[in-house]
């Protein structure tokens, strides 16, 4: 018997008849039938839908079953929200000794989980890695110093971060083979390690694979280890607000065609080139399932990534929302457009301004990868002034003696209702997922923080040349003095503060120790009788020692009453 449903809601152009003369004249059965919609347990691509989405599994046994709930958060709708995953097992056999085995991270299911970097590099570094790409990773230190990147690459020599990892910078080269993903059990699923198996040169030849492998790989980290993934072309205008909030950036897509699945009228889609997540979001595990499977997996689809994120946020919205999730709006990832972003490239006398307005608003400036990477960044351009004001000038191409960075002005806002309490600076805004607001403590920057375009930080390190090639660790002694006239600072985020904080971090310091302690210096205004700030300016003397350099910025901090 052949059978085939009809929906009930229209009279279709098809019949059993249609359907009959198929199979008699020896053609594939739908031939000539409406096939938008996908059928259970048949390829999808093409369609407008996964009957994934609808709850189904199939089974090779079974046939067609309902998708078990595993969750542990309340499923909505049939869906869950985060997977059981594995703790830390003394039988784990480490991938990176010290910090990530086969099943989780140090860091995993910690408070410091947010710590965790990842990012995919899948050509020949020869001809397409470029001095861009190491100020990029720049950008990512100054403002996350302690930060530890994970770079997935089969081209990328072990030691082709030496200049940083010996500044005490943690960067990890590590290859990703197929024989290596299933030796660690890189899938999510029993359908994408078929998937996974299956994988051959042909496949790897194909000329989408490397942004194929690299949607796959993301998907796969985040949902067993979690972390935040990173484009290798996103530049870091800040540190995100929290370590704790877990986030998507968007984007504006400029195809027509894309209307049919992006989130809204203005075309707005979810890029997975900057995303942080904790481990086990289901959500991974589902999109995985619906691209690399046997039967999913298209070699000529380019954007299957950020096209499968997008839908499935669109249709779960509001429960991933009451779960957590958060979508920051265009700007504060991806202020240019992938069709305005060679204007930020261009010098213009407003580089400065525009820096500090595109900081003011987001965290991010992806450079949209491809579409410029051949593209020469012009000095006096947006692009050029980021890449100056947050480098640290380590990479070979740059020999420059150790200097110690930082504003000559620190605005410190006060919004009314700080004017009135100090206590209201921390109370967290309202937030919704489509779109997650600039107000959010994600997105602003914490008064009398150095952040930013106020970021505190020592840059530069000329090495002797007969230690140039060494791996060894560069170690120094460093001091730290801040002091305040009026105020307070602090360099602890449970501590009150006080006029002068002296710190000695000891003999052996690298740099990346000492950037971090910097980048948690604080100040804290003067208060009144009745805990109110006023209006007013302050001066602070940070003063750094790091071996030979001895310098000292001294700051003018303006307390200035801004409207909300």
């Amino acid at each position: 018997m052949i059978a085939k449903h009809f929906s009930d809601s229209f009279t279709p152009r098809e019949s059993m008849h249609d359907m009959y003369k198929n199979v008699i004249e020896g053609r594939p059965l739908c031939k000539g039938f409406r096939q938008i919609i996908c059928a259970a347990c048949y390829s999808c691509l093409g369609r407008s839908n996964h009957w994934k989405e609808w709850g189904y599994s199939c089974d090779s046994v079974k046939g067609l079953t309902t998708i078990k709930q595993t969750g542990l958060y309340p499923s909505t709708g049939g869906m869950e929200i985060k997977d059981s995953m594995p703790k830390v097992d003394k039988k784990d056999e480490w991938i990176l000794p010290g910090l990530l085995s086969e099943t989780t991270s140090i860091y995993s299911d910690t408070d410091d989980w947010a710590r965790l970097h990842w990012a995919t590099w899948t050509t020949d570094p020869a001809t397409t890695w470029q001095t861009r790409h190491f100020q990029a990773i720049e950008t990512l230190f100054v403002h996350s110093p302690n930060a530890v990147l994970i770079i997935l690459s089969n081209t990328l020599p072990s030691n082709f971060f030496v200049d940083y990892t010996r500044q005490g910078y943690q960067i990890h080269v590590l290859s990703y083979s197929k024989e290596h993903m299933m030796k660690r059990k890189w899938f999510v699923s029993p359908s994408t390690e078929e998937w996974l198996k299956r994988l051959d040169k042909k496949s790897e030849a194909g000329k989408h694979y490397p942004v194929q492998i690299a949607d796959y790989l993301r998907l796969v980290v985040l949902y067993k280890y979690g972390g935040l993934y990173m484009d290798l072309d996103a530049l870091w205008v800040r540190a995100p607000g929290d370590g704790m909030t877990e986030f998507v950036g968007s984007d504006v897509s400029d195809q027509d065609e894309d209307h049919s699945w992006t989130l809204d009228d203005k075309n707005t889609y979810l890029n997975n080139g900057v995303m942080r997540f904790r481990r086990g979001r289901s959500m991974f595990r589902h999109i995985a399932d619906t691209i690399f499977t046997v039967l999913d997996f298209d070699p000529e689809c380019l954007n299957c990534g950020s096209k499968a994120l997008t839908k499935y946020v669109k249709t779960y919205g509001s429960t991933l929302e009451d779960n957590g999730l958060r979508v920051l709006p265009p700007e504060a990832l991806f202020p240019y457009s992938s069709k305005d972003i060679d204007a930020a490239l261009r010098s213009t006398k407003d580089a400065d301004e525009e820096i500090r307005r595109v900081e003011q608003h987001g965290i991010g400036l992806n450079l949209h990868g491809k579409m410029t990477n051949r593209k020469f960044i012009e000095e006096g351009s947006v692009v050029a002034a980021a890449l100056k004001i947050w480098g640290l000038d380590l990479h070979a191409s740059v020999s420059s003696a150790p200097t110690l960075h930082g504003p000559k002005t620190l605005i410190y806002p006060i919004t009314p209702e700080a004017s009135s309490s100090l206590a209201s600076l921390s109370s967290p805004s309202s937030t919704k997922l489509f779109l997650f607001g600039s107000k959010s403590p994600l997105l602003q920057k914490q008064p009398g923080s150095f952040t930013g375009v106020d970021a505190v930080f020592v840059r530069g390190q000329r090495l002797p040349s007969s230690t140039s090639t060494s791996s060894a660790p560069v170690t120094k002694r460093a001091t730290i003095t801040t002091s305040v006239q009026e105020g307070y600072v602090t360099m602890d985020i449970s501590a009150t503060g006080s006029r002068r904080v002296d710190l000695d971090m000891g003999e052996s310091v690298t740099m990346a120790q000492l950037n971090t302690a910097l980048s948690r210096i604080r100040y804290l205004p003067p208060l009144t009788a009745n805990s109110n700030i006023l209006e007013g300016s302050d001066q602070i003397s940070i003063q750094v020692s790091f071996g030979e350099m001895q310098q000292e910025l001294v700051i003018l901090v303006v307390r200035k009453l801004v409207k909300t």
